[in-house]
């Protein structure tokens, strides 16, 4: 299947090694088929904007939201919860909320901070993590920035995640998209719950670089 002409390779990895009876491409070959970020989740956590030619993955709302409902907690508890119960004696329920709202909103906090933008330039033929600054020396990190020109295909995973809590277990599947880059390196540049999502996403990137997109069947 493909889409504003951009083909979708199928690929079937077995235990040891990518089996390439869908494409010629060497580079398949030395490249990691196994997810390249554990865990993943439900819902979709990230999106793709295009402006002036610039191709943007940023957080969704929803995704904020998330994050939010672990800060806001976490905060109240270490900025009222925690001080209202020592002026009134009761020190270990004082502790308590500091602990709680520690941990609590620091988790939040994570999910908020670790999602970085990620931004592929054409144009200037750069991608890079977060904000560019020109100016500073080219890192040696491609998970931070490099150029366009070295990423080879678009490559497309799925995991089955299992979860388990006091109201018993599920499960659900996250969707990579990674940058292969010619030596057979790879980052991951999207994670989350919706496939179709990312399917399409690949595809706009794919089609800004001209590259393949590679599905694992």
């Amino acid at each position: 299947m493909s889409r504003n002409g951009i083909p979708v390779q199928a690929i079937n990895p077995d235990l040891f090694e990518v089996r390439l009876k869908d494409t010629d491409d060497p580079v398949a070959g030395k490249t990691q088929w196994e997810p390249a970020k554990s865990g993943g989740a439900n819902f979709k956590t990230q999106k793709l904007t295009s402006e002036n030619g610039v191709l943007k993955v940023s957080s969704t709302v929803g995704h904020r939201i998330f994050g939010l409902v672990f800060l806001i907690p976490g905060l109240a508890a270490v900025l009222v919860g925690c001080p209202w119960s020592i002026s009134n004696g009761e020190w270990g329920t004082g502790l308590f909320f500091l602990v709680w709202g520690v941990l609590f909103g620091g988790a939040g906090a994570l999910i908020l901070i670790m999602q970085k933008p990620f931004t592929i330039d054409p144009l200037r033929g750069v991608y890079y993590r977060g904000k560019l600054d020109m100016s500073a020396p080219a890192t040696l990190d491609p998970d931070k920035r490099g150029s366009t020109h070295d990423i080879h295909a678009i490559q497309l995973l799925s995991e089955r995640i299992r979860s388990s809590s006091s109201s018993g277990s599920s499960s659900y599947r996250s969707y990579e998209l990674n940058l292969v880059f010619k030596d057979g390196s790879r980052i991951n540049v999207m994670d989350h719950g919706k496939q179709a999502a990312i399917e399409e996403a690949a595809q706009v990137i794919a089609g800004a670089l001209n590259i393949p997109v590679w599905k694992m069947a």
